[in-house]
């Protein structure tokens, strides 16, 4: 396969290491410092992964079932599963056990990915329902269970196995299956979507041109990605895309979260949960300010709606208000939000007029993919 025009994301991957060997790929937080792996040190990490699914039975097509919050380990768990040539089963972490049990049984996963040593013990607990199931990984923590693996004995596992991931990445077929999101539907129903390689990188082209013609993304930016994992589109676009621009990805799952805007990210890519956090953070700091400031930023937001919809409804003396609230109060706020964000990207359809008014007042470009992009 000719890695110069790559038709999935792991070709494209490995041919970017030579290049990008030594720069940020994933972020995170690690003693209140944040510290960052390189796309070299990632791919010596998905490799190991590889090798301990070989170790432990899973071979091309199985599947290995995840249910757990984004983080940078998640992140290249995935990325080794895929290498392996394995099937991700992406679980929401909103099911319920029976729901969890039905969908192991039914995609009859081999392996299992949890977060907590609660989440492992409560699924082994019902193992003897799950014919399939040969082991649990858990993210944190040890158990003498021996169904249950913590993620250092998983690794541990296949450091004796050979280098299986770069041979088998030149295999992968666009049409081989990646990954079977799970989801529940507005009835409460359970349904799944299965995605192959070439459909991945297919749906992350369509995102990157959709957001072309917005302020784009640029070599060495930092994507904060608010990973709302219910969503199949949320997904590609926080841990598949950004790697089409060689730009690093920061993860977080906790929609409550503001302090990764202390890294200061580029770009946020979320849902409305997480937009409306940032919009609360910010309210909540001018608030804190007093009633004038407040009243003077309500102002502002009121004035930038009218610029909003339309730049000709603003009178003389409205432009020169406008002028003089951006000057004492908005100027100062995205800041808040980090020195250098100039991106939001919204991954759900239902991103309110105002969220669009309130940060285009900031100055703080707001753009929407719409998931009809995908069906």
């Amino acid at each position: 396969m000719n890695t110069s025009e790559p038709s999935h994301f792991l070709n494209h991957f490995y041919a970017m290491i030579k290049e990008f060997g030594e720069q940020p790929l994933l972020y995170e937080k690690r003693g209140g410092i944040f510290q960052y792996i390189t796309y070299k040190e990632a791919a010596t990490q998905l490799n190991s992964v590889a090798r301990a699914l070989y170790a432990n039975g899973i071979m091309q097509d199985d599947r290995v079932a995840v249910q757990a919050q984004a983080s940078p380990q998640l992140w290249i768990a995935e990325w080794g599963i895929l290498a392996n040539r394995a099937v991700e089963v992406i679980v929401p972490r909103s099911f319920n056990m029976e729901e969890l049990k039905e969908t192991l049984l039914e995609s009859k996963s081999k392996l299992l990915l949890v977060d907590t040593l609660a989440a492992a013990k409560a699924i082994a607990n019902i193992a003897e329902s799950l014919p399939d199931l040969n082991h649990i990984v858990c993210f944190e923590g040890r158990n003498e269970a021996p169904l249950i693996l913590s993620w250092g004995e998983f690794i541990d596992s296949g450091r004796r196995q050979p280098d299986r991931a770069t041979a088998l990445v030149r295999s992968i077929l666009p049409k081989d299956t990646a990954i079977i999101f799970y989801y529940r539907t507005k009835d409460g129903a359970r349904q799944a979507t299965r995605y192959t390689h070439g459909l991945l990188f297919e749906h992350a082209q369509k995102i990157d041109s959709i957001l072309s013609k917005a302020s784009g993304i640029r070599q060495g930016n930092i994507i904060l990605a608010s990973a709302v994992w219910e969503y199949a589109i949320s997904h590609i676009a926080s841990c598949y895309f950004p790697l089409l621009k060689k730009a690093a990805i920061q993860l977080t799952s906790d929609s409550a979260d503001i302090t990764h805007l202390e890294n200061s990210p580029d770009i946020i890519i979320g849902g409305t949960a997480y937009l409306d956090t940032l919009r609360q953070h910010v309210t909540s700091h001018v608030l804190q300010k007093g009633k004038m400031e407040y009243s003077m930023f309500v102002k502002a937001v009121a004035l930038g709606k009218l610029k909003y919809e339309s730049p000709k409804k603003l009178g003389l003396l409205q432009k020169a208000q406008n002028a003089t609230l951006q000057a004492m109060v908005v100027k100062k706020i995205p800041k808040l939000l980090g020195e250098n964000l100039r991106l939001l990207i919204g991954t759900d359809d239902s991103v309110a007029y105002e969220t669009h008014v309130f940060f285009h007042t900031l100055g703080i470009e707001l753009a929407e993919i719409p998931p009809e992009v995908f069906r």
